[in-house]
């Protein structure tokens, strides 16, 4: 049976594998563990860059992808916070995002395993972030899967969605045309 002990191991094993730079921490509010990883290479988000934080409990990971705080403070000091809702909204209503092995399918088929929905933190600090909440025994059963979605799947979606979103919140776009973007971009047309 997996522990969230197990899924931390198997996780550090991962990303040491793929060499993605990474530091261990412990969220003091809830006692869980926890991972940041930067990823790097997004190179159509604000620095250039995502961060990931896996949170480890009893019976399930908690992954959040989320673009650099200068992203934060763009949407924190943004007029048009109502058009970006209802463009996360249309979003999580119409974009669904499909975890690969980034290897042409030659290890697994693209699948809908991981769904992260796409949000604005509501905790003052304005973070754009994709969650996704995994069962542990999913991870036991799939662990190649679970950490490509966080490490390539989720980064992926949101460094597709990075210019539609912050041309919105900077206010060179309309939310009907962000919303356009995104349907191109997803092959919604």
């Amino acid at each position: 049976m997996m522990n969230k002990l197990k899924a931390k191991k198997m996780c550090v094993d991962y990303l040491k594998q793929h060499t993605l730079e990474f530091h261990e921490c412990l969220d003091t509010d809830n006692g869980s563990t926890g991972i940041v990883v930067a990823l790097p290479h997004c190179y159509d988000c604000p620095d250039k860059r995502l961060e990931a934080e896996l949170s480890f409990y009893d019976s399930c990971i908690e992954a959040r992808v989320f673009y650099t705080q200068n992203a934060a403070s763009w949407v924190e000091e943004s007029t048009n916070k109502d058009a970006l809702y209802r463009l996360m909204n249309f979003i999580n209503a119409r974009v669904w995002p499909q975890s690969h092995d980034g290897a042409d399918g030659t290890l697994y088929s693209a699948n809908c395993l991981i769904c992260p929905r796409i949000y604005v933190t509501e905790d003052d600090s304005y973070d754009i972030t994709a969650t996704a909440m995994v069962d542990n025994n999913i991870y036991d059963m799939a662990p190649l899967e679970v950490m490509d979605a966080v490490t390539v799947s989720m980064p992926q979606i949101l460094n597709e969605l990075s210019a539609p979103i912050f041309l919105l919140v900077l206010g060179k776009i309309d939310v009907e045309t962000a919303m356009q973007l995104v349907r191109e971009k997803f092959g919604m047309e």
